[in-house]
């Protein structure tokens, strides 16, 4: 019996840490399938256009965006540009609400007060955190069209050191730009 519980137990938490959010997050990919992606030589960080590129993390995304654009051989002009690209950081408090039944008494080993029946409590635990969602859209400056859209959404980690932010930044970036240009998506 206490073999089957213990098997019971160690398979839910291999469950509980397979379903856990997974770092980077996974990016949600979409993009005109009919445009001609290998035409694409130049680009241009539009900021008028773009929400929080003047914070911090604006700069950070900036500079890893501008990184992965630069590995993908695509380079960053002023003017004349074969794409343009806008992103958008939206920060939203959210609240994680999870409920715990439990049980006390009864059963063999109850003490002479607690009577044989036992009580059913519920806990109640509130966490408040902060969720982060990037928005990524490369716009054909010809078109006036959005071309290619990615999002990335997670929980945002507030606890960190500046160079903790810029690695987690690359890697959420990287992971976008990992499916880019359509039909190159790497694992």
């Amino acid at each position: 019996m206490k073999l089957q519980i213990k098997t019971v137990l160690v398979s839910l938490l291999v469950l509980l840490a397979a379903g856990c959010s997974t770092f980077p997050p996974e990016p949600i990919v979409d993009y005109n399938p009919d445009y001609n992606f290998s035409g694409i030589k130049t680009y241009r960080i539009v900021h008028d256009e773009s929400v929080n590129s003047m914070t911090l993390e604006g700069a950070r995304i900036e500079k890893a965006i501008k990184n992965e654009m630069a590995m993908k051989g695509i380079q960053e002009v002023a003017g004349g540009e074969d794409m343009q690209l806008r992103f958008m950081l939206v920060l939203k408090e959210k609240q994680d609400i999870q409920t715990y039944d439990r049980f006390y008494g009864g059963g063999f080993y109850n003490c002479w007060r607690c009577g044989y029946g036992g009580f059913a409590t519920t806990d109640i635990q509130v966490r408040e955190y902060t969720e982060g969602q990037l928005v990524i859209d490369m716009v054909d400056p010809k078109l006036k069209r959005s071309i290619w859209h990615t999002v990335s959404t997670g929980r945002i980690k507030e606890k960190i050191t500046p160079q903790e932010r810029d690695e987690r930044i690359k890697a959420i970036v990287a992971s976008m730009f990992s499916h880019f240009p359509p039909g190159n998506d790497t694992p």
